[in-house]
C-alpha cells in the first residue's frame, strides 16, 4: 500500500459504537451530508446532571462512580471521565482517588478511573464515559466538542455540567 492514499473517501452509515439512545443524543451535534443510522442495541437514556458546582460536580461524580461499582458491578476499566481541560486545569488529578480509586491521566487498569483530556480521546471508546467540566468547554467549539465526548460512550454516558 502506497502513502498518502488517494482513494475516493468511504463513508460509513451505520453507527456501531452507540446504542440508540446515546446515538439520539450525539447526533444532534453532527455536522454532515448524510445522518448515520444507530444499529446497536436500544440501550439506557444518556444521563444529564445539573450542578451548581465545581464541589458539588465532585460529589456527584464520586457518588456515581459508587453506584456504578457497588450497584451494577462495573469494572473500574471501563469508566473514563472526559474534560475538555488539560490535567492541570482539570478537577481530576493522577493520583487522586474517586471512591477509592485512583484517578489515571496515563494508564487503564483495574484499580483505576482513567481520566482524559476531550480532544486526546477522540477516536477512542469507553463502555462508560462520564463527561466532566463541561463549563470550560471553549465557546467556539462546543458543538464539535460535545459530538466527541459523547460519542465515545459505548454503553451509558452521563454528562455533568453547570
Amino acid at each position: 500500500m502506497k502513502f498518502p492514499i488517494n482513494d475516493e473517501a468511504f463513508h460509513l452509515f451505520e453507527n456501531c459504537r452507540n446504542t440508540k439512545l446515546i446515538h439520539q443524543e450525539v447526533i444532534k451535534f453532527y455536522k454532515g451530508d448524510a445522518q448515520p443510522s444507530a444499529v446497536g442495541p436500544e440501550g439506557v437514556p444518556p444521563r444529564i446532571i445539573q450542578v451548581k458546582s465545581e464541589k458539588e460536580e465532585k460529589t456527584v461524580v464520586e457518588n456515581l462512580v459508587i453506584e456504578l461499582l457497588n450497584k451494577e458491578h462495573i469494572n473500574p476499566q471501563d469508566i473514563t471521565l472526559l474534560t475538555p481541560s488539560k490535567e492541570q486545569n482539570s478537577l481530576w488529578k493522577s493520583g487522586a482517588l474517586i471512591s477509592g480509586l485512583k484517578i489515571s491521566w496515563t494508564t487503564r487498569g483495574n484499580n483505576l478511573i482513567f481520566c482524559s483530556k476531550i480532544h486526546s480521546f477522540k477516536g477512542l471508546e469507553s463502555p462508560i464515559i462520564i463527561v466532566t467540566g463541561m463549563n470550560k468547554l471553549p465557546s467556539n467549539s462546543k458543538e464539535p466538542l460535545k459530538y466527541v465526548a459523547f460519542s465515545r460512550a459505548r454503553s451509558y454516558l452521563v454528562v455533568i455540567q453547570s
